[in-house]
């Protein structure tokens, strides 16, 4: 097989006449606006766009997934020497081989399977990057497939083995699979499934979307295997007439070392660590002053605020509570100008759990999430839905709280504000607005919405963003809070970490530094809201 021959980009038009070079065009500009992200070849673009089924949305989502993952998930993307001890660990107790034949669907299948059945030498992460391995390079060869299919077979799989599972590994495995790995899934078929398969279940399928489950199979022989992967695509250890799993593998391996030189630089192409930097330029129009006061009033804010970036774990009781009070998440699809759009509305009414300090600290952290999931964006429209607010809610507003929120939201929170909208207002909307005023810029004023039905938004927005129970054509606002917050209540761990080592020290502070301004210790000056 020798060295990787990439497959030709011109055949990739020719075998899918729904890819477009337009669109190929489209998704390059669009990385050569995402700092961030490295420079990838049109057939990698290809990859990414057919596995979206070219769609440009879903595919920069994937791009920015994957890049990000490569560069922090080294468990899976760094040290991939094949013919270093780990990997050569990893080959003696395991196979895993693309089959030579596509099954009746053109799909091709990935055959994997524990070539001992002692968990002694066992790694669960150096099989998963041995498997990303593979299909980086199958994938580079192959080019766009209709789809591909999984085949586990767990012959010689032992509570040993199931032992040696770890939740993080699982969970990052999962989700670089659902969310960045530019594949058309068609299948995973576990097969000679093992007694203990639902202690195997029960570990993996909470980080399985329904998708997911929908083509995961379990059969207790090869024969059942059959109608998915036809006997002529298998291998004769499971009744095939593919040839057998030891010439395979052996002529596959080679291969893999054959390419130990393209493995190892492919580890240098990732998202770029600098990506906060990147967020407070790009959010600043790159102008170098407003960066630095912006940067500066967000590490402040955050060393001083604590109602807001204190105990912001979704273990918290007050963060507990604003998830029982609220409905909130980052809608899925931007705005017809291509804007991110944050949402929150109340879900309980009772003025008795009302408390917009925890609801403002709640919401910043999914913002945060946010950034540093997705990198920059062209805008950012934040919706405060008013639907179910009454007077004694006003009456639980804290002037500290607005206040604090405000001065974030202005000088200090790395997104391009394109628009502070309001929806559902109710009649004693110009009291609320007394009480917000007092501290908006005549640049946040310029960016101010007041919508008194949802019909009022979709101009903005349009109904393809909004949810669908507020005129629009998305997901509800129950089933997107759901994913947000419970995406929320997995990142305890990040949480934590981010307010122990992301704060400044105070008394390190120059005394000659004016740090004056709405309050102690942020810059006074407002950056600059360039309207485009």
């Amino acid at each position: 097989m020798g060295k990787l021959q990439l497959a030709d980009v011109e055949n990739e038009y020719k075998k899918f006449p729904d890819l477009k070079r337009e669109d190929v065009q489209k998704i390059r500009e669009w990385m050569e606006k995402q700092p961030h992200l490295p420079k990838i070849s049109d057939l990698e673009i290809i990859l990414f766009l057919h596995s979206n089924y070219h769609r440009i949305e879903p595919t920069k989502k994937t791009i920015d997934e994957n890049y990000t993952c490569r560069t922090h998930v080294p468990e899976f993307f760094a040290n991939r020497d094949i013919t270093g001890t780990e990997m050569k660990t990893a080959l003696d107790i395991v196979v895993i081989v693309p089959l030579t034949i596509p099954t009746k669907d053109q799909y091709t299948v990935l055959y994997g399977k524990l070539l001992k059945s002692d968990a002694t030498d066992f790694s669960f992460e150096s099989c998963l990057k041995f498997l990303l391995m593979i299909a980086d390079v199958i994938q580079r060869e192959s080019g766009a497939v209709h789809g591909y299919t999984f085949v586990l077979d767990m012959e010689g799989v032992t509570m040993g083995h199931v032992a040696r599972l770890t939740i993080s590994t699982i969970r990052k495995f999962l989700h670089f699979l659902q969310e960045a790995m530019p594949v058309r899934l068609k299948g995973i078929h576990l097969t000679n499934v093992v007694p203990f398969i639902d202690k195997i279940l029960m570990l993996i399928k909470p980080f399985m979307k329904k998708e997911l489950l929908e083509i995961l199979h379990l059969h207790s022989k090869p024969e059942t295997l059959y109608p998915f992967v036809q006997k002529e695509c298998l291998i004769k250890e499971l009744g095939g007439n593919a040839g057998s799993l030891m010439e395979i593998q052996k002529t596959f391996n080679q291969h893999m070392v054959d390419n130990r030189d393209f493995l190892i630089q492919l580890e240098k192409v990732k998202a770029d660590e600098k990506l906060e930097a990147i967020l407070f330029l790009h959010s600043n129009y790159y102008k170098m002053e407003a960066t630095k006061t912006a940067i500066e009033a967000y590490y402040t804010l955050r060393s001083t605020v604590p109602m807001f970036f204190t105990k912001r774990s979704a273990q918290e009781p007050g963060t507990k509570r604003a998830i029982d009070t609220l409905y909130g998440t980052i809608l899925p699809k931007p705005t017809i100008e291509n804007h991110v759009v944050v949402y929150g509305a109340l879900k309980d009414f009772d003025t008795a759990n009302f408390d917009i300090g925890e609801i403002f600290k709640l919401m910043i952290g999914v913002t945060d999430v946010q950034f540093l999931e997705n990198g920059a964006a062209d805008g950012y429209r934040i919706v405060i839905d008013m639907k179910g607010v009454t007077f004694g809610h006003v009456g639980k507003l804290s002037v500290a709280a607005l206040k604090n929120f405000l001065v974030y939201l202005q000088d200090a929170m790395p997104i391009r504000l394109k628009g502070l909208h309001f929806a559902s207002v109710p009649s004693f909307m110009d009291i609320v607005l007394g009480l917000l005023k007092p501290f908006m810029k005549k640049e946040l004023m310029g960016m101010l919405y007041l919508h008194p039905t949802y019909e009022h938004m979709i101009p903005y927005f349009g109904k393809e963003c909004l949810p669908s129970d507020c005129g629009g054509e998305s997901e509800s606002r129950e089933e997107l809070t759901e994913k947000c917050f419970g995406h929320i209540k997995e990142l305890h761990d990040y949480f934590v970490e981010e307010e122990e080592t992301r704060r400044i020290d105070e008394s390190k502070r120059a005394a000659s530094k004016n740090a004056g301004g709405g309050l102690s210790g942020i810059m006074g000056s407002f950056r600059k809201l360039d309207i485009d």
